[in-house]
């Protein structure tokens, strides 16, 4: 058996909105039906990937997510609460190189945005 790792050549992000809240960012991501929310490196992101980008990951060695909201969250917790009762899901992605170099990026967006 052949196994070969592919790794992504490039990751494009389209959009990256700072938000000034945990609270803004989970009433948002909760509205807009987000199922899980990811934590790295004490950030809170919200991402969206359009279902095209694993086929268009395959094809080009491009990775395309359209939208990434992100605020500062120190502490990681599993579950954040939504104002109008509920919870989201937190999962930590600490250990992941696409969610490190992610924020890297953050790092130096947060208070340009």
């Amino acid at each position: 058996m052949d196994v070969e790792l592919a790794v992504s050549r490039k990751v494009k992000i389209l959009g990256l909105d700072h938000r000034k809240s945990e609270d803004e960012l989970i009433w948002c991501s909760s509205t807009m039906e987000v199922s899980k929310l990811f934590w790295v490196d004490g950030y809170l992101i919200c991402m969206e990937v359009p279902e095209k980008s694993f086929e268009h990951e395959i094809e080009t060695g491009e990775f395309i997510i359209s939208q990434i909201c992100f605020t500062r969250c120190p502490k990681y917790e599993r579950f954040k609460s939504i104002p109008r009762g509920g919870q989201i899901p937190v999962v930590d992605m600490s250990s992941m190189k696409l969610f490190q170099e992610i924020a890297k990026v953050l790092s130096t967006r947060e208070f340009s945005t």
